[in-house]
């Protein structure tokens, strides 16, 4: 376990220049925390096993960020692990210039969260997600979203702040395209409204 660069503490900055790599059970290749900054030049690497008796939902990715921590990666991120999450953001942010690939999920936003990845994002788990964000949260992904299970999930509690979006470029591929709340939407149960974003499908349910 353990995580290959963890900045913790604001002021705490790391910058690795070439790749970050945990190899271990439940390892998290980078890891920004409490206004910590972790960039990494080059790939991140981690198993990230999520392991069922843990107090969260997913108790690590192979990127995490937490409590206006930060991450960003230049390369791509890949999670190997059981039920792993390639990146994972509550309260913070991560930028992932490449692609995202992970077991369950491939990005998980919460708690007002924003992650932007440049590439495509993956999983491959049929219980799982390509993107979740809940909570007043923003995900982009310039590329495509492929996913096992659901393509897209929002959730938004009533008791916490906004509602949750998410912009993607490329197309969703899944066998169950999008979830906002309790509710499912297909590919073709779309608006076209110029006025809130041109050219784009927009996807909204009252769950």
């Amino acid at each position: 376990d353990g995580s290959g660069a963890f900045a913790n503490g604001e002021g705490a900055t790391i910058t690795v220049l070439g790749d970050a790599t945990a190899t271990g059970i439940g390892g998290i290749g980078a890891t920004g925390n409490s206004k910590g900054l972790v960039t990494v030049e080059g790939n991140v690497t981690a198993r990230a096993d999520n392991l069922d008796d843990f107090e969260y939902e997913y108790d690590c990715a192979a990127v995490d960020a937490w409590d206006d921590g930060e991450v960003i990666v230049k390369g791509n991120v890949t999670a190997t692990g059981s039920k792993s999450i390639g990146v994972r953001a509550a309260y913070s942010s991560v930028t992932v210039f490449g692609h995202v690939t992970g077991v369950f999920g491939g990005a998980y936003a919460s708690v007002s969260a924003s992650i932007e990845i440049g590439g495509d994002v993956s999983s491959t788990d049929e219980s799982g997600f390509g993107v979740k964000a809940v909570d007043n949260c923003d995900i982009g992904v310039n590329g495509d979203v492929v996913s096992g299970g659901t393509g897209v999930v929002l959730y938004r509690d009533p008791s916490e702040d906004g509602p949750s979006q998410v912009t993607i470029d490329g197309a969703i591929t899944a066998p169950v395209y999008i979830k906002i709340g309790s509710g499912t939407l297909e590919c073709d149960e779309y608006d076209l409204d110029s006025s809130i974003i041109v050219g784009y499908r927009i996807y909204t349910n009252d769950s």
